[in-house]
């Protein structure tokens, strides 16, 4: 029989003992045997369930569980192999900033032109966008996936995506930047790719991890398609290795952060 069922049965049996010594002592009842055949019942019954076939045990046992898991965000973990690899540490989460209203582009008009939040021209967070990264660090939260820090490329766009998430603390980090404001500052692609490795290839703290919150890869070659293939809000897992490498280990579009944390 399952210990924690005999235990509520013990205790069940306590109170229902205490229930009718209370009755007798309080005069409820018209007479003391009335009480005790009222509480003797009661034991019946829970000796009768506690010697009830073994599959019913099995039975309230699996449906307890279920109850929980729809109580309990987290207790999926065991059927998601890539949160559970999450939860326990040691990644880089590279996230593409938020859904944009795409209508708008960069105006490439002044020094430093890209840290603006000017959306007379530039590319800002659409409110699906802004919904989007709250619900990620949300999700991130409830999944209990541990974050060491959060580092953004200096747009607008991605500071604020990386605000949302609620993850502190948040760094801006120029090496994050999108091609555009790196050739303005005239570095070149092998430079720029150089950089973003380095960042993939940081091992986070023991049991946690690093987020960079950055925009597609706008530079020849590309580190890997997948760098520019990323929707708006959309997650890739890497794994960091030695010698300045890394793997990547999955990918997680924004419906699918959804779908784990249920």
């Amino acid at each position: 029989m399952n210990s924690r069922l005999r235990v509520l049965l013990y205790i069940a049996g306590a109170m229902l003992l205490g229930m009718a010594l209370f009755l007798v002592l309080s005069s409820e009842f018209a007479s003391a045997a009335t009480a005790l055949g009222v509480a003797a019942a009661f034991l019946v019954v829970l000796v009768a369930f506690a010697a009830a076939n073994t599959r019913i045990h099995k039975r309230i046992a699996a449906a307890a569980d279920e109850v929980a898991d729809l109580l309990d965000y987290r207790r999926p973990l065991a059927g998601d192999p890539l949160v559970a690899k999450l939860v326990a540490g040691g990644y880089v989460l590279y996230i593409r900033h938020g859904k944009t209203d795409s209508t708008f582009q960069d105006k490439q008009d002044k020094p430093e032109w890209w840290k603006t939040c000017d959306t007379r021209g530039h590319r800002t967070l659409s409110d699906e966008g802004r919904a989007q990264m709250l619900g990620i660090g949300t999700q991130m939260r409830e999944l209990r996936i541990s974050v060491a820090k959060v580092l953004s490329s200096e747009y607008c766009r991605a500071v604020d995506s990386a605000l949302l998430l609620q993850l502190m603390p948040i760094v801006t980090e120029p090496l994050l930047n999108y091609a555009d404001a790196q050739r303005f500052v005239k570095r070149n692609d092998v430079q720029m790719a150089t950089g973003i490795r380095s960042l993939f290839a940081t091992a986070p703290p023991p049991r946690r991890n690093i987020i960079l919150v950055g925009h597609v890869h706008g530079f020849n070659p590309p580190i890997d398609p997948v760098f520019s293939q990323m929707q708006e809000a959309e997650t890739v897992v890497l794994k960091p290795a030695a010698e300045g490498k890394f793997e990547i280990v999955g990918r997680i579009t924004f419906d699918k952060w959804s779908l784990r944390a249920k």
